[in-house]
């Protein structure tokens, strides 16, 4: 994907974190073609542009309005939200001290633990998507 295509899912996923109820089916696959052109070898350029961008604070916006009790696992189009947003932080921190620390300052760690540890339950049946989340969880906090 083209730095002119990122900017364009940036600009969207801008104007729709911003919805008092945004669609987060539509807001998680703009994610996952955010996360998947932030893999790309010569992405560093873009991940630096990003970070220094608004995206870590519509990450947490998003996170807010997927997750409202920070303290739950999410379900449907909200977990897959989820999950796409994680991918995006994830590769937003490869190899980049600056947006690890953008990050952290705008929150987004701080809303990760609580919904981590809801995972942790006795009694409750894992999903196949729920794995997936954990992983991309743990992934996002090693970078």
């Amino acid at each position: 994907m083209a730095d002119t295509d990122v900017q364009e899912q940036l600009q969207a996923v801008l104007s729709k974190s911003k919805d008092d109820t945004p669609d987060l089916k539509e807001i998680g696959n703009t994610f996952q073609a955010i996360a998947n052109a932030l893999r790309l070898p010569t992405a560093a350029p873009a991940r630096d542009d990003l970070g220094k961008s608004e995206l870590p604070e519509a990450l947490v916006a998003v996170w807010k309005s997927a997750i409202p009790d920070g303290s739950v696992r999410p379900t449907g189009a909200a977990r897959t939200c989820i999950l796409e947003l994680l991918r995006v932080a994830a590769n937003l921190c490869n190899d980049n001290d600056a947006n690890r620390q953008r990050l952290l300052d705008v929150g987004v760690v701080q809303h990760l633990l609580p919904m981590l540890s809801a995972y942790s339950q006795e009694g409750i049946e894992l999903e196949l998507e729920d794995l997936k989340v954990a992983k991309t969880s743990l992934g996002f906090l090693l970078n």
